[in-house]
């Protein structure tokens, strides 16, 4: 303040005006102003006048981190005002200021967690952030979520669909509109940063992104170091190689630890299949290919529960096999399967004939219609497949 009212006193616009950060066409500003209310009227009470601050006319700050309130803007006509009626936020009237939109109390956080990472990296970031860096940044954030394939490539629809059932919520506000084309195919504004498409973009985007993939500014600023360090050192290899390191821990798993592939993709928590697949597409590695089944214990107690007559769903979950493998073992196995077929139907029968045994025990002289609405009565099955016992067991229920 001292310096601008010595460079007014002297008669020195320019200099003056540059420390207002007016513009040189004698417009008041270009910017769009944004005011709190409880901030204005704190400032009246105790100074008699109000002043603009200017993180609230930061990129996606639309709410006022102190007093937890939306933020109201200037009408953009007013901005083309000149700079000689300059004015402050107290001295406007409602005809002058835009209708603020009404937050949801799912989209508050939202802004409030935004707006708190627009402070931290004005307060953190100096030159900037450079664009290659940044990149490689989000995509090891979006690693950590399990977005990333093992040979880095990005899963698109999958973050895609995270994003969108956390963030469209604020779709509806002014401010994030861009929102709305993250649903596109090409994944809209989010599928243009992580394919580093030519441009840059929003610092709304970014922030966004930013509060979306990390839990908090300081993971960022931990994962953006990381990235520098590794490019210092390898260049953009470096960074490539910080995507795809649960590729390089299976592969020293096979190789090195002798584990087999679902025992591998155990210990790093990864589906055995997506496994399989990134490693059929290489031809780099060596590993033993184990027999899963056939071969192995796990066979012998497959046929002994199959001659034994058991279900083959109750196999299925015992064993932790496939239905359809099951199937197909039997397919291949035809004397097998004639002897599980046997087996399998008088275990059945004798089941359904206890049932109803026990059904007829507990409900002397019932009716048998009234029988056979009781649940687990076994005689519908018995019925459709063992008539003859059951003719014998109820004779009465053959006479009209």
């Amino acid at each position: 303040m001292a310096e601008v009212s010595e460079h007014l006193t002297r008669g020195n616009n320019i200099a003056a005006r540059a420390l207002l950060g007016l513009a040189k066409d004698g417009r008041g500003t270009r910017s769009s102003l944004f005011f709190c209310p409880e901030c204005t009227s704190e400032q009246m009470s105790a100074h008699s006048s109000s002043w603009w601050q200017t993180k609230h006319m930061w990129p996606a700050i639309n709410i006022c981190q102190r007093h937890d309130c939306l933020l109201v803007q200037v009408k953009d006509e007013l901005l083309q005002r000149s700079s000689a009626d300059f004015f402050l936020a107290h001295e406007l009237d409602s005809s002058c200021l835009t209708q603020a939109p009404d937050a949801t109390s799912s989209q508050k956080p939202l802004l409030k967690s935004i707006a708190n990472w627009a402070t931290s990296l004005a307060d953190q970031i100096d030159n900037g952030l450079d664009e290659s860096a940044l990149r490689y940044t989000y995509l090891l954030g979006a690693k950590h979520h399990g977005w990333l394939a093992l040979d880095g490539s990005l899963r698109l629809k999958a973050l895609q669909e995270s994003f969108l059932s956390e963030c469209s919520t604020l779709a509806s506000f002014p401010a994030f509109h861009f929102i709305k084309d993250a649903t596109g195919v090409n994944g809209g504004f989010l599928g243009s940063i992580f394919r580093q498409y030519p441009g840059r973009r929003h610092p709304s985007k970014h922030l966004v992104l930013m509060n979306f993939l990390f839990a908090e500014p300081e993971a960022f600023f931990d994962n953006y170091a990381t990235v520098q360090a590794a490019i210092a050192n390898d260049g953009p290899q470096g960074a490539k190689k910080l995507l795809t390191t649960s590729s390089q821990q299976l592969v020293q798993l096979l190789e090195q630890s002798g584990h087999s592939v679902s025992a591998a993709a155990g210990i790093l928590n990864i589906p055995p299949g997506e496994a399989l697949a990134h490693l059929n597409r290489r031809t780099d590695v060596s590993r033993v290919r184990r027999p899963h089944i056939v071969g192995t214990p796990r066979e012998k107690q497959l046929r002994d529960m199959l001659l034994e007559g058991e279900n083959r769903s109750e196999i299925a979950r015992v064993l932790s096999l496939r239905p359809a493998f099951i199937k197909d073992y039997l397919a291949q196995h035809p004397e097998l399967k004639v002897q599980w077929e046997t087996a399998h139907a008088t275990k059945e029968t004798e089941k359904h004939r206890a049932r109803l045994l026990a059904v007829l025990n507990a409900h002397p002289g019932m009716p048998i219609k009234t029988i056979r609405r009781l649940p687990q009565n076994g005689f519908q099955w018995l019925y459709n497949n063992d008539r003859e016992w059951l003719q014998e067991i109820l004779p009465a229920i053959w006479k009209r």
